[in-house]
C-alpha cells in the first residue's frame, strides 16, 4: 500500500511541475512585473478565487474526486506581490492541492520550493506556509508574493539577482 501511495504522490509532484513549467514559459523568462496597486491586487485576487473555484481545471486533475467536486476554497485573498500573476496561479494552486490533502505547512512550503527551483532551473526560492500568519515585514533584496487561503498564509520569494 505504502509504495502504490508514494507512487501516486511522486506522480502528483511531476504534474505540478509540468503545470508551473507551462506557466513559467509563457512568464517572459521571469521579467518581473511590479504590480503594488490595491486594484490590481484585487483584480488578481478575483482571477485567483475563480481559478480555485474552477473544478474542471487541470489543477485538480490529481486530487480526490471528492475534493474536485466540492468547494476548493472558502477565502483567498492576494495581500501584496511584485511577481507576475502566473506564478501566483501556479502558487497557489499548489498549496490549495496540498491543504486539501492535509500535507502539513512544513511540506507544502518544501513542496512549492522544489517545484519552483525545479522548474526554474534556479535554487533562489523560498516559502513560508503558516495558519495565521502575520508578516508585516519588508523584505528587501528580494521578490516575493503574499496570499492567503483560508486560514494559512502563504509566503513565497525569490533573492533578487545581484551581478
Amino acid at each position: 500500500l505504502h509504495s502504490i501511495m508514494t507512487s501516486d504522490d511522486e506522480s502528483a509532484n511531476y504534474n505540478w511541475q509540468l503545470e508551473v513549467v507551462n506557466l513559467m514559459n509563457s512568464v517572459n523568462k521571469m521579467n518581473i512585473s511590479v504590480a503594488n496597486s490595491l486594484d490590481e491586487m484585487s483584480e488578481i485576487t478575483e482571477q485567483l478565487a475563480l481559478l480555485l473555484k474552477d473544478t474542471t481545471a487541470s489543477a485538480c486533475d490529481s486530487a480526490d474526486s471528492a475534493v474536485r467536486n466540492g468547494v476548493l476554497a472558502k477565502h483567498v485573498r492576494v495581500v501584496d506581490s511584485d511577481m507576475p500573476t502566473k506564478l501566483i496561479m501556479a502558487s497557489a494552486k499548489i498549496g490549495l492541492w496540498a491543504l486539501k490533502k492535509n500535507i502539513n505547512p512544513k511540506d507544502i512550503s518544501r513542496l512549492i520550493v522544489d517545484v519552483f527551483s525545479k522548474t526554474t532551473n534556479d535554487s533562489s526560492w523560498g516559502c513560508i506556509v503558516g495558519k495565521n500568519v502575520a508578516l508585516g515585514a519588508e523584505y528587501y533584496g528580494m521578490y516575493f508574493m503574499h496570499f492567503v487561503i483560508d486560514d494559512y498564509t502563504f509566503f513565497v520569494f525569490h533573492k533578487r539577482n545581484v551581478y
